[in-house]
This record gives structure tokens, C-alpha cells and sequence, in this order.
């Protein structure tokens, strides 16, 4: 996504494109399994188990959610590098950015059931504040609502982090994320649940959009060379892979257990680290590689805001590939409708609700020589 307050990195697209993908596949392959194991509407009961990595990794693919939140720290972070964000233009920014999109959706879920349609749930959703138990919600239109509200939280704080960076360092960074894991173990010590304090609300994800900003950091002062990106970036993979595919064996989302309030953090070390070292990579993929990525990513919101729509409607049509062999079924269905389906929708979206707007947006960056003393 091109920008005229950030330098444009292709690495970054190449991974928005992957984390769509990965978060889309996450999902289709959960909710078709299930409607094709018990042809009734999906819940969390009999969470789908392999002992394949391959599958177990797509079946995880929720931790795409925090490559994005943590993708979302770094690339604020390296524009805002040696700068002075402006609040006000930067939240116009944001709202350019999101809610054509956003608000688009939320008008069709009040078409659809405007007998739930209530203020102050109306009210939470436009903050937004659509992490709230309380917010307007009619699946599967406004599924994806709540990670839209945490990082709108995210943006609304990332000036002042901007600026208290710059002065003092990450450490101040690295302070807020302790006080986030103290708050994630004060609630659960006071009988929360761990995993739900940690996957959807501030307080659970702010530790990988901070990690984000640190990573960002280190990238501009320490450049790393493609080889160097190798020689940590493979190990680093190979860390978040086996993790995932362990928490995948400890019984996938659905865990509760209280070291839930770890994952996340430990989440966004791994993909601040992977980021940092994928980026000297990208530059050396094939350039028919570089350019699908770049298209695939420049479009991974609307990806990221209609793909349940698109599975839900798949489901519910019954415009799935039938036959025997569930991961297979699985794999097809994925790859040769819902795939396909979701990112031409994502690309219509894209032309007609997302770059209209995107070219609407101002500069918010100030170099920090050119600001008063």
C-alpha cells in the first residue's frame, strides 16, 4: 500500500497478502469443515484437529491477526522515524483508510436486521468499540469488527507513543507491554478468562503493535543484510511454526489455559523478529512473485472485512466440492472457490470503496528538525 507519508516497502504488502490469505484460509477451513462434518452452523465445539504440521498451521492461522497488528506497529513506526506525527491529519488518515469499507458493511447489517439496531450498541460500533460484548453485531458482516476496533485504539495512542519514542527510546515501549501483562494477569487472577482478555481486546494485542514499533526501530538502525536476514529469519520461522503447531497439539484456540496470556506477547516477538528479516528478502523473489504479492496485499483489507461473508455464503449456497478425503475437501474447496471468490470481491472493493478515499489523504508526518524547540 502506497503512501505519501511512508517510504514504500514491497515486503510489506508480501506479507499483509500472506497474513489475508493465512487468516482466510484459518477460517474457511474451520467453518466448512465443520458444515461438512455436522451440516449445521458453526461452533467451537469438536475444534477441527490434525496431526499433519501443514494443516495444524492452517488451522492456527488466527495468529495471522497478530502478523497484522504487529505489521500495523512497524510500518507506523518506520514512517514516523525522525518525525513528528499530527494527530488530526493522521486520524483522518485512518478513517479514509478504514471506514469506507467499514461503514459499508455496518449499513448492510442494518439492512439485514434493523430490529437490532439499537443506540448505544450503534454508538459503540462507529468509535469504534466493536470489541464490546455490547456492540451492534449481525454475523457474518461485522465478524471482523473487533479487529478493526482494537487497532483504531492502537492509532488513536500511536502519536504520543510516536513522540515518547523519539525522546526517550523503546524502553518506554517495552514498559507499556509489562504494564499490559500485568493488567492480562491482574484480570485473570480476578477469575477472567485468558484467553478472551488476550485475543480481543487492547489490553491483550497492544504487546505485538508495540513490538511492531521496536522492530521498526532496529530495522532503520541496523539495516540487516539478506544474509543476515537468513541466518535469523529461518530460525525465527522454524520457531513460529513449531510453536504453532505445539499450541496446536495443547488443543488450538479453544485453550484457556492462563498461560494464554503469553501468547500474544510471544507472538509478536516472533513476528517483529520475521519481519525484520523477511523485508531484505523480498527484493530477491521474482518479479511476477513480487508484483502478485503486491496486488494480493494492497487489497488484503478488503480480503481481511468480506472473507467471512463470502465462506458464510458458500456454506449456506452449498457451492462447495463434494467428495471423500475431509483435508482434501478442505484444500479444494478452499483453493478453487473461496480463495478465488473472496479476492475478486476483495479487488471490486477495492476500486470502488477503497481508492477513492485513499487518495483523499494528507501528510501527517513533520520532520523533527523542522519543529520548534
Amino acid at each position: 500500500m502506497k503512501s505519501n507519508n511512508i517510504t514504500y516497502l514491497p515486503g510489506v504488502d508480501h506479507l499483509r497478502a500472506f497474513a489475508a490469505v493465512w487468516i482466510l484460509a484459518y477460517h474457511a477451513f474451520h467453518l466448512v469443515g465443520y458444515a461438512l462434518r455436522f451440516h449445521q452452523p458453526f461452533t467451537f465445539e469438536n475444534y477441527l484437529h490434525s496431526d499433519n504440521p501443514l494443516i495444524a498451521l492452517v488451522l492456527e492461522g488466527h495468529t495471522a491477526v497478530a502478523l497484522f497488528m504487529t505489521l500495523s506497529g512497524f510500518i507506523f513506526a518506520y514512517g514516523a522515524y525522525g518525525a513528528h506525527v499530527r494527530f488530526v491529519p493522521f486520524m483522518a488518515n485512518r478513517l479514509l483508510r478504514i471506514y469506507p469499507v467499514y461503514l459499508f458493511l455496518l449499513w448492510i447489517a442494518v439492512s439485514v436486521a434493523p430490529a437490532s439496531v439499537t443506540l448505544p450498541a450503534m454508538a459503540e460500533t462507529l468509535l469504534p468499540l466493536a470489541n464490546l460484548p455490547s456492540a451492534f453485531h449481525v454475523e457474518p458482516y461485522t465478524d471482523m469488527f473487533w479487529a478493526v476496533a482494537v487497532e483504531f485504539q492502537f492509532y488513536l495512542l500511536f502519536p504520543m507513543l510516536a513522540a515518547v519514542t523519539e525522546r526517550r527510546g523503546v524502553r518506554v515501549l517495552i514498559g507499556v507491554i509489562v504494564l499490559a501483562l500485568a493488567v492480562r494477569v491482574l484480570i485473570v487472577a480476578f477469575g477472567g478468562n485468558a484467553r478472551e482478555v488476550s485475543y480481543w481486546t487492547f489490553f491483550g494485542r497492544v504487546d505485538q503493535f508495540l513490538l511492531g514499533m521496536i522492530a521498526a526501530r532496529v530495522y532503520v538502525r541496523l539495516m540487516p543484510s539478506a544474509r543476515q536476514a537468513l541466518l535469523i529469519g529461518a530460525p525465527a520461522l522454524l520457531i513460529a511454526c513449531g510453536g504453532l503447531v505445539g499450541f496446536h497439539h495443547l488443543g488450538g484456540w479453544v485453550n484457556v489455559a492462563w498461560w494464554r496470556i503469553l501468547w500474544t506477547t510471544g507472538e509478536g516477538i516472533v513476528w517483529a523478529v520475521c519481519i525484520v528479516c523477511y523485508l531484505p528478502l523480498a527484493a530477491r523473489l521474482p518479479g511476477v512473485i513480487d508484483t502478485a504479492l503486491q496486488w494480493v496485499g494492497t487489497r488484503s483489507f478488503s480480503i481481511y472485512m468480506l472473507h467471512m461473508i463470502v465462506i458464510h455464503a458458500v456454506i449456506q449456497q452449498g457451492w462447495l466440492i463434494s467428495g471423500t478425503g475431509l483435508f482434501k475437501l478442505l484444500a479444494a474447496n478452499f483453493l478453487f472457490i473461496i480463495l478465488p471468490l473472496t479476492v475478486a470481491i476483495a479487488a471490486l472493493s477495492f476500486v470502488v470503496l477503497e481508492r477513492p478515499f485513499l487518495d483523499l489523504r494528507r501528510k501527517y508526518l513533520v520532520p523533527n528538525d523542522a519543529m520548534p524547540a
